[in-house]
């Protein structure tokens, strides 16, 4: 199965309903960082929804997602907090940007 959005507003809702995902996986210890780096939280997925042209808050969810293991190692009391803060503002990016309109504007899954 790929992701197959049709414009750029489609992939910033994958992007971030994915991201509360990955946060939220993490805290709950569904999945491990390694894990939820290779889902999202990786340079290429950034460099891939640059060139995509989403927008810069969400690359910045991205971003900091790279750190998650840093906190790990060296702030290990501040690593709930910190994915708690990713995924909080995941959660607040999406409600002000899309929650009037309907999330999707049809099916964006497509089998292979």
């Amino acid at each position: 199965m790929k992701l197959d959005t049709k414009n750029v507003r489609e992939s910033e809702i994958a992007v971030l309903i994915m991201v509360i995902g990955v946060t939220e996986s993490l805290l709950s210890m569904t999945i491990n960082i390694d894990q939820g780096e290779q889902l999202i939280f990786l340079p290429y997925h950034y460099k891939h929804l640059k060139k995509e042209g989403v927008s810069k808050e969400i690359l910045d969810l991205i971003e900091d997602g790279f750190y998650i293991e840093n906190y790990l190692s060296l702030l290990p009391n501040e690593l709930v907090e910190y994915i708690n803060c990713i995924k909080q503002r995941a959660k607040n990016l999406l409600k002000e940007r899309f929650q009037k309109e309907p999330l999707f504007d049809g099916f964006w899954f497509i089998e292979e």
